[in-house]
């Protein structure tokens, strides 16, 4: 039995030999090739992963976790020369193909591949849903001799041997996001056995793995490109040591759903280098971009700032001034989204060099480095096109290394800026004379529904809601004496809400706010005549903007709109307080923009007809919103809305008059300071309003109105002013004006 093992061990150990450069009086030499390497290097097809070329050599020297025996060969295995052909010949007829095909089944880094040219070949290695998980590695004072690999739902595969006197070994187990950002490997050195000698790399998390020989190594510390730090396995050449090795890396192109930790973002796809330090910076849902400008030399992108909605703009990288530096910037408008975004790096896969977007206005910004490689292009998925932020890298420099730009995702439709929908057209759906004008509000996709009663014996007796976090998915109403009708979507696994009318109950106020981008229905807000209330949609919808609706009697008919997978639009169809056939004299309002908080008491103030109109306004103020209004209409109607100052200083008081012909061509509208608090550092407008904060307006003849609060620490508001002829006002108030909406005749 002993000679039986020591020839087995001797044709072994001869074989391994054979198939080396050594044999042939070559002198080795390092392998530090970056990228592809050919066919002759034999990669076997067929075999597992891990396989040598002969699976019975690879069982005993690679594979096998168990003692294994190789040694030197002898010098006296002559008479066993038979043996060694017979194994080249079973090794010669094994399938060979090109490692080639790793870089057509993913995309991966470079493959960097440090040691000598002996040992069997071997690969283990994921796609991107698999990485590596943990490493063992086995050393000693000189070499690398063995490493133990373990990928996600995979048997753990060990190459080499570790199971000899004094050997030591050490592990690494990677922590779910972590990711590699630094990796060397080094030879140990010695011509004649040339092998893996060391491993070092650092990490995402700030931790360290350092394996191998002992002693000075910085002559061979050669940086491996680790692409996005995602190692998804292993590939080299081992036999009784670890002969060669590379890691296998995804690129920063496939790092996908890396850093998406939000449900509602897309896919984001770094472009650019992996090394420097990385940065983010992404606002709420309802903070959208609304400035980017960028810095450029002629070879990259320097650094960007990036400004959201109701938080200070924010710089990353080095954005210093200088004959080489060019800088560009691009501005937002309130309902402009990104329909198109292409991202270049420049040209070497190691910075940012070219940003080129595209909006919904038709609008383009395209700038960076002074050529981009037009091979490097990269699309990106844009979602609902709403941006809400970016992350990245920058390096040592404070250059932008790499950049991804955060998206919502989108929802059931391309969002596109609110529509009104046409006098005209509400004219030829109203066929009952009793029915007063409709306000709708959402999108203008989906399909059209209506479903409302001809008389006060059909009218809405129960509602009932579903909302998501983004928007209302669907509703059904009951009507009377009628089988419930259902629009969009109502399935229960949504949130939803209800409200059932008593046999008397009338709405006396009613808003509707979109889904922040008007493109979907995203809040219902009503109170009735019995001062019971509902209010129900997606999260935070209260804060979009609001349409008050015109309720007229109360008594509410129906509902019409459009509808898909979400609930696109809606309008609520209300009778009149007395029934006609003059449709046609009926004053069109425009839609209603009221600005401000959710506080106090509603009030309107209006007239029914183009003969009665407002006359005057008088405006008291404070430091921190409009304490009250007085507004007088031309019949003679007076109303004064909020609790006036008794002890008025001059700069605390203001009213306009306007001539008989005098229009209101412009109107912006500010709502009140709001708190300030402290996110990450950061001191940014939080988004809830609370009250009025200022009046501007400007009139056909050249006169200007603009009074309120002092300071600017409020979001602005352009009001559709229709034809110019203001009716009146409405809104909500308590101690001070907490909302307020102009009546415009269209």
């Amino acid at each position: 039995m002993f000679k039986f093992w020591s020839l087995l061990e001797t044709v072994l150990s001869l074989c391994e030999r054979l198939r080396r450069p050594e044999h042939a009086n070559h002198e080795p030499t390092p392998i530090m090739s970056t990228g592809v390497r050919t066919s002759e290097d034999k990669i076997v097809k067929g075999v597992p992963e891990g396989s040598s070329r002969g699976s019975y050599v690879n069982y005993m020297t690679v594979e096998s976790d168990q003692h294994s025996a190789c040694r030197p060969a002898n010098r006296k295995c002559e008479k066993y020369q038979h043996l060694i052909r017979l194994i080249e010949e079973v090794d010669r007829r094994m399938p060979v193909v090109s490692n080639s095909t790793l870089l057509s089944e993913m995309a991966i880094a470079p493959i960097t591949v440090t040691g000598g040219s002996g040992g069997s070949d071997f690969s283990y290695y994921g796609g991107s849903d698999i990485r590596l998980e943990r490493i063992r590695v086995w050393s000693t004072t000189n070499r690398i001799k063995a490493i133990k690999v373990w990928l996600p739902n995979n048997i753990p595969k060990t190459f080499g041997d570790g199971y000899r006197a004094g050997v030591r070994y050490e592990e690494f187990t990677f922590k779910p996001t972590e990711r590699i950002t630094k990796l060397s490997i080094g030879h140990n050195n010695q011509s004649e056995f040339l092998r893996v000698g060391w491993i070092s790399f650092e990490t995402n998390e700030g931790r360290t793995f350092d394996v191998g020989m002992d002693g000075e190594r910085k002559t061979q510390n050669e940086p491996v490109d680790v692409g996005s730090g995602i190692c998804v396995g292993v590939f080299g050449g081992a036999g009784c040591d670890v002969d060669r090795l590379g890691f296998v890396f995804l690129r920063p192109i496939s790092d996908s759903n890396r850093f998406s930790k939000a449900e509602l973002q897309t896919p984001l796809i770094l472009i650019g280098g992996s090394s420097g330090t990385e940065f983010s910076y992404c606002g709420k849902r309802d903070q959208r971009l609304e400035r980017i400008g960028v810095w450029a030399t002629k070879s990259c992108i320097k650094a960007i700032q990036i400004g959201v909605r109701g938080d200070p703009p924010k710089t990353f990288g080095s954005p210093s001034e200088g004959e080489e530096v060019r800088y560009q910037e691009f501005i937002f408008q309130p309902a402009e989204i990104i329909t198109h975004l292409s991202l270049w790096d420049n040209g070497k896969g190691t910075r940012m060099g070219w940003i080129y977007l595209t909006t919904n206005a038709d609008r383009i910004f395209d700038f960076g480095m002074y050529s981009r490689a037009k091979e490097q292009r990269y699309e990106v998925d844009v979602g609902s096109g709403i941006c809400i932020g970016v992350l990245g890298g920058t390096g040592p420099e404070f250059e932008i290394n790499r950049l991804a730009f955060i998206f919502l995702k989108r929802e059931t439709a391309e969002p596109l800026p609110k529509k009104e929908i046409p006098v005209s057209k509400l004219r030829s759906e109203m066929v009952y004379e009793t029915v007063i004008p409709l306000t709708q509000t959402g999108g203008d996709g989906g399909s059209d529904f209506c479903c409302y009663g001809k008389s006060e014996n059909k009218i809405l007796e129960r509602i009932k809601v579903w909302a998501t976090d983004h928007c209302i998915k669907g509703i059904k109403v009951w009507l009377t004496d009628d089988p419930p009708r259902t629009f969009g979507d109502t399935s229960d696994h949504h949130r939803y809400d209800e409200f059932i009318f008593n046999p008397t109950e009338r709405i006396t106020d009613l808003y509707l706010c979109d889904n922040g981008s008007g493109t979907r229905m995203g809040w219902i807000y009503f109170e009735t005549s019995e001062k019971r209330m509902f209010e129900f949609g997606m999260r935070g919808g209260y804060k979009n903007q609001k349409y008050i609706v015109d309720v007229d009697c109360g008594m509410c008919a129906g509902v019409i709109g459009g509808a898909g997978c979400d609930l696109d639009r809606l309008g609520f169809v209300f009778l009149r307080r007395v029934s006609d056939s003059r449709l046609s004299q009926t004053i069109f309002k425009s839609p209603i923009i009221m600005v401000g908080g959710n506080g106090g008491d509603a009030f309107s103030c209006y007239g029914e007809s183009g003969d009665k109109k407002l006359e005057k306004i008088g405006v008291w103020r404070c430091g921190y919103g409009i304490k009250a209004i007085n507004i007088r209409l031309t019949d003679g109607t007076s109303r004064t809305i909020g609790q006036p100052l008794t002890h008025v200083k001059d700069d605390e008081y203001q009213e306009f008059t306007f001539n008989p012909a005098e229009l209101i061509t412009l109107l912006f509208l500010w709502d009140g300071i709001t708190n300030l608090s402290v996110w990450d550092g950061i001191t940014y407008n939080d988004v809830k309003s609370e009250r009025l904060g200022r009046i501007y307006f400007e009139t056909n003849e050249g006169r200007k109105f603009d009074f309120g609060m002092l300071g600017e620490k409020s979001r602005r508001y352009e009001v559709d002013v229709g034809s110019g002829l203001c009716a009146g006002v409405v809104g909500r108030s308590g101690l001070l004006v907490d909302a307020l909406g102009f009546v415009f005749l269209k």
